[in-house]
């Protein structure tokens, strides 16, 4: 079953990589940008072509499930 886990898990991360990319051309980021993600989680902002500052905004329960992330962001409560 772990081997399912893994394919499924690079699948993810191909496919989350080529939406930032897609996300980047379309929005035209720079790297100097801060962005606040409203809703949004680290694992997003953790690939290796991030180098945004990221705020991300979520309620209480939900940022306190994301402080172990070891993404460069910074939570905010709501």
């Amino acid at each position: 079953m772990s081997h399912v886990n893994d394919v499924v898990e690079r699948l993810r991360a191909y496919w989350r990589a080529r939406r930032m990319q897609r996300f980047r051309a379309t929005v035209g980021l720079r790297d100097d940008w801060h962005i606040l993600d409203v809703g949004g989680t680290p694992h997003l902002w953790s690939g290796p072509a991030e180098r945004q500052a990221v705020t991300l905004l979520n309620l209480p329960s939900i940022a306190a499930e994301m402080e172990a992330s070891a993404a460069p962001t910074r939570h905010v409560l709501a």
